[in-house]
């Protein structure tokens, strides 16, 4: 007769291994919802899906959501959350948008790359401070970051209304919209130049939380903020 304890250890081995296969199900979920959506458009409409110039597009438009994400992925491997990040991104684009309105005056003329540089910097600074504001009022004041970043989206997405009066703040003619250019008009770089960028800041994302010592204190912190 099978001891007891064999089937005992058969049990946790087949336990460990229902957990590991589980494990990767979860993981390529993601992956294989992904490709079912593809294949669905393109059965569904392959003469307009399945061109090179939508795949930039479709690349292209994902920059802004992927540059976002970036920052989200610090705060969730620390164990935190921030429900403000879409709020904060519409009001950078409306501080930028306002900011190259009033460096080209009344009659919108192009602007120059510095001053798109300054408004550029103007937008990332507002959301610094913004997000200064959530970490200070979470840490210090211990007040759930849930509850934190819900009240800074709310007051972001209000902010963004009020500064563009409620209307699309349409800036005049500056090189920060050649980022977003689905067809680059450097053609050796084939997607647009936001793409790249954001491929540059997801590597350099890659070794800082892999090879640093900030790193590791990310991954510490969201395993055990206590410890």
């Amino acid at each position: 007769m099978e001891r007891t304890g064999d089937h005992e250890i058969r049990n946790v081995r087949s336990r460990r291994v229902k957990r590991k296969y589980l494990s990767v199900l979860l993981a390529l979920g993601p992956v294989v919802a992904l490709f079912f959506v593809v294949g669905l458009f393109a059965v569904l409409c392959p003469a307009e899906f399945l061109t090179a110039y939508n795949a930039k597009t479709i690349i292209t438009q994902s920059v802004i959501v992927g540059i976002g994400a970036l920052g989200m992925t610090i705060v969730i491997i620390s164990g935190g959350i921030d429900l403000s990040v879409g709020s904060q991104i519409a009001l950078c684009t409306v501080v930028v948008a306002s900011t190259l309105n009033q460096l080209a005056g009344s009659h919108g003329q192009p602007v120059g790359p510095g001053m798109a540089l300054m408004a550029a910097v103007s937008g990332i600074g507002v959301c610094a401070v913004c997000g200064l504001a959530n970490g200070f009022v979470s840490t210090k004041m211990r007040i759930v970051p849930f509850i934190v970043t819900l009240g800074m989206m709310q007051i972001a997405r209000g902010a963004a209304k009020w500064l563009g009066r409620e209307q699309t703040v349409r800036p005049p003619p500056n090189i920060l919209q050649n980022l977003m250019l689905v067809e680059p008009r450097q053609s050796w770089m084939l997607v647009a130049v936001g793409v790249w960028v954001s491929l540059i800041l997801i590597v350099g994302l890659a070794m800082a939380l892999r090879y640093t010592v900030f790193g590791r204190r990310v991954f510490a912190v969201g395993s055990s903020e206590q410890t």
